[in-house]
């Protein structure tokens, strides 16, 4: 062999290596484009896609073989066949906003590679493309915007997705208030301004079918008031309670045991509960099993319950089942505060 075809080898070799390091990066998704940043010819591509190497969902778009099939990998290629942005529902997944957590396919799936690849919302791929791009297609589902600013773009996961401000915004016209208010409280807890959030729904609010109206309405509740609950299902649990006559609660009230000189004078924290009308010395507890679940929790919980009864408070505790049928719970919250008052 000359040292100039060995040299030409070598530069192959060494640039598909390089673009199978890169598609790694992007759960084995490139497009030809990309490939040819590395050198690698269109006719190198189809020579692996011959022997199996890469598999093109989609023309100009290629998925090594190596790469798991995964949700996320079909994220890749409907942005990289569109030029648009994971958004909605599948977007706020891809944020990991609380309601949105889908379970992986590990599976290629009916529909192909790039298809849905899963049962209903959880094998979802949604994206927003740029008003009159990209034709529709059955493997994704398409929204079509005018409005599509910079800073209504960010990369999560390798993946162009819409910011979370914008994924709060476009939620409620696919999902109820409720899951939009479930997403938005989740954001805000993990340090989102909800200023930067109203900033994005009123840039992005025109006439038409959008999920602005939902945001708003969401916005505008009367008891979103005070700090934002650890859960929907805390929040679901006020609310429960209010619609069977109590008082509206104080929301994560903390209660001192008064000894010592401890937090100006309050003494040593002994709970921060759910929801609690001080005045009646009555709290309730949301115990979800996410939260309570666990031999060290349970212990934890009772030790803790003990010092508030010795403090002279009462603590009901809400399952998820009391919440679906809240008839009885009601009755007993309202009894319990009755007697106390």
């Amino acid at each position: 062999m000359s040292q100039n075809s060995s040299t030409q080898s070598h530069s192959t070799t060494t640039g598909l290596a390089a673009l199978l390091r890169y598609a790694a990066t992007q759960h084995g998704v490139i497009s030809a484009a990309e490939a040819a940043n590395f050198e690698v010819t269109r006719a190198q591509l189809r020579s692996g896609t011959r022997r199996g190497d890469w598999l093109t969902p989609h023309s100009g778009v290629l998925i090594s073989a190596a790469a798991p099939a995964t949700w996320m990998q079909r994220c890749m290629v409907a942005t990289q066949r569109s030029g648009g942005l994971i958004s909605h529902r599948a977007a706020a997944r891809l944020h990991g906003l609380d309601g949105f957590h889908g379970a992986e396919s590990g599976t290629r799936g009916g529909g192909g590679r790039g298809g849905r690849g899963g049962d209903g919302e959880a094998g979802l791929v949604e994206l927003t493309v740029p008003d009159s791009r990209f034709r529709a297609t059955g493997e994704f589902l398409i929204h079509r915007t005018c409005v599509l600013d910079p800073e209504d773009c960010t990369v999560t996961s390798g993946i162009a997705v819409t910011s979370i401000a914008r994924t709060l915004v476009d939620l409620g016209a696919v999902v109820s208030d409720d899951r939009v208010e479930q997403a938005l409280d989740d954001a805000i807890r993990r340090g989102y301004s909800l200023r930067w959030i109203t900033e994005t729904l009123n840039r992005v609010d025109r006439p038409g079918p959008s999920g602005c109206a939902s945001l708003r309405r969401v916005l505008a509740r009367p008891d979103r008031q005070g700090p934002i609950p650890d859960s929907m299902f805390e929040r679901s649990m006020e609310r429960m309670a209010v619609a069977g006559g109590m008082p509206q609660p104080e929301r994560q009230f903390r209660v001192y045991d008064g000894l010592g000189f401890a937090h100006g004078g309050l003494g040593t924290l002994v709970a921060q509960l759910d929801a609690a009308w001080p005045a009646a010395k009555l709290g309730v507890e949301a115990h979800s099993a996410r939260w309570h679940d666990g031999n060290r929790r349970g212990r934890a919980d009772q030790r803790r319950d003990n010092r508030l009864a010795g403090l002279g408070w009462e603590l009901l505790y809400l399952s998820w089942w009391d919440l679906q049928h809240p008839e009885t719970f009601q009755s007993d919250l309202a009894a319990a505060y009755a007697l106390r008052c």
